[in-house]
């Protein structure tokens, strides 16, 4: 198979997973608002800026204080300007916003054990494999 074939196929598989009624919201999970309380949840004892939160999600600043708006209003951050220097503001996770992040990550894991039980340990082993290598090789190419 070509390159190119693979891509396509790729994709092709891909789209069909994403678009997929059944997913129990892994597809979300992996953006917006998910993927910045996952950022936020990585590191709890951090508060972080919004700019640097921008940068690290690869989104713009105007899409971080949209976000950052509507998980505050949930109760799944807060925000708060530094004694310091007024024109900074810290952002950090709240126990509720923990709490829904795990939930979410919880169904998300259900949905893949599902998934993979349909593999059995060979397989498994060399979808993880071939992931980390394209992981490690799309790393490289940033």
């Amino acid at each position: 198979m070509q390159v190119r074939e693979t891509t396509e196929a790729f994709l092709e598989a891909m789209k069909s997973a994403y678009f997929r009624s059944g997913t129990n919201g892994s597809a979300d999970f992996l953006q917006g608002e998910c993927r910045l309380l996952t950022l936020l949840r990585l590191e709890p004892e951090k508060t972080l800026q919004p700019g640097e939160l921008s940068k690290r999600l690869g989104v713009s600043t105007a899409r971080v204080a949209s976000t950052l708006k509507t998980l505050e209003a949930k109760g799944y951050i807060i925000r708060e300007t530094s004694p310091a220097d007024k024109r900074k503001v810290y952002v950090s996770i709240t126990d509720e916003g923990i709490r829904y992040i795990e939930e979410k990550r919880e169904a998300v894991c259900s949905f893949f054990d599902s998934i993979f039980s349909g593999l059995d340990e060979n397989e498994c082993g060399e979808f993880i494999r071939l992931v980390k290598k394209l992981s490690d090789i799309a790393d490289s190419k940033e």
